[in-house]
């Protein structure tokens, strides 16, 4: 049981804070009202920068091509597989469709997964890296691409508030890890496991804010999200195989980018929606975490399947050992099943 709890520790928070706002929003209000959404999300990302090991960016000539699939399947094909199900999603969580579509990466749990189905670790991070600075500055306009005619969005206000909510912690947390390296293993546990906590927290606070419209949503409108979900991740997912079958892209190279590219982050898609979307579009939080329940749990299942299809004859690669090691408190346990991940 225990070890469920670990593996699956992200996605049942974040259910545990969307649930906790609906139904004792009482303390969640409060802590809205002391402005403290902002905080927790610069706290979220200086975190996940410190958790980051960028060693890895070492090696970028050798899978550039894996790093460009990935960029354009998460940052193109992914938001015009969204638009062509938004006609097909209710009014109501369109908008937190769309911006869970335009996301970048996820920055632990697809790594992990990944490497479970005999990815090459030093490409996931590689990917996962750039793809989310990439994602950054793209997102205001792919989302003015997907739900512009629905809302009104100012691409430049947005930029800049992602630049000072994602962006800026992120570089301050790596650099706070370059100069004192020890502080990634000295606190590890807390670096992992901490932005996790305040991301419930960040949800559960803006849950609570809006709890008496959501007790109004009903079920079956959200299990009607699964689908949409389903198929812009599946979709993408397939594309970006068989775009590296296409180049003749080494296996681990192949299984890393078809994973971690296909898959969208959860902090920031509910950091947008906390600074943005969500006084005016109270159950877009719905879709985001319907969309990344979908991902997790249909790659955890995939994982192995994908592992034994080439098993025993995963070809060697050609990068150096220390480029691979562990990334500090990233670092798990590979399993078949979707590991404890900060997004």
């Amino acid at each position: 049981m225990i070890k469920f709890l670990i593996k699956n520790l992200l996605p049942l928070i974040v259910l545990l804070g969307f649930l906790a706002g609906w139904f004792l929003p009482a303390p969640g209000k409060w802590g809205y009202s002391l402005n403290l959404v902002y905080p927790c999300t610069f706290l979220v990302f200086l975190l996940q920068g410190m958790s980051v090991d960028i060693k890895a960016l070492k090696q970028i000539r050798q899978c550039s091509s894996a790093v460009l699939i990935g960029a354009l399947a998460s940052q193109a094909l992914a938001p015009f597989l969204g638009s062509l199900m938004l006609p097909y999603i209710h009014e109501d969580f369109k908008v937190g469709f769309a911006l869970i579509c335009v996301m970048g990466p996820t920055l632990v749990s697809g790594t992990v997964i990944a490497s479970s189905a005999g990815a090459e670790k030093a490409t996931c991070i590689m990917i996962t890296i750039l793809v989310n600075i990439l994602a950054v500055f793209m997102i205001p306009f792919t989302l003015k691409y997907m739900i512009g005619a629905e809302v009104d969005l100012n691409p430049a206000s947005l930029l800049i508030k992602l630049m000072l909510i994602v962006l800026l912690p992120a570089i301050i947390g790596q650099l706070i890890c370059l100069k004192k390296p020890a502080i990634r293993t000295d606190f590890a546990r807390g670096i992992k496991f901490a932005p996790i906590y305040i991301l419930g927290f960040i949800i559960y606070m803006s849950v609570s804010k809006n709890s008496d419209e959501l007790r109004d949503v009903e079920t079956t409108k959200m299990l009607s999200l699964i689908l949409p979900s389903l198929f812009v991740h599946f979709m993408c997912f397939a594309a970006i195989w068989y775009s590296a079958k296409l180049v003749k892209m080494k296996w681990g190279y192949k299984v890393a980018v078809a994973f971690v590219a296909s898959q969208k982050t959860l902090p920031v898609a509910v950091a947008v929606w906390s600074m943005a979307f969500d006084k005016e579009h109270t159950f877009a939080v719905v879709a985001i975490i319907v969309f990344h329940m979908v991902q997790i749990y249909f790659d955890g299942m995939l994982a192995p399947f994908v592992a034994s299809a080439d098993e025993g004859k995963i070809e060697e690669l050609t990068i150096p050992e220390d480029s691979i090691e562990a990334e500090g408190p990233n670092a798990a346990e590979e399993t078949d099943a979707p590991e404890d991940s900060q997004d």
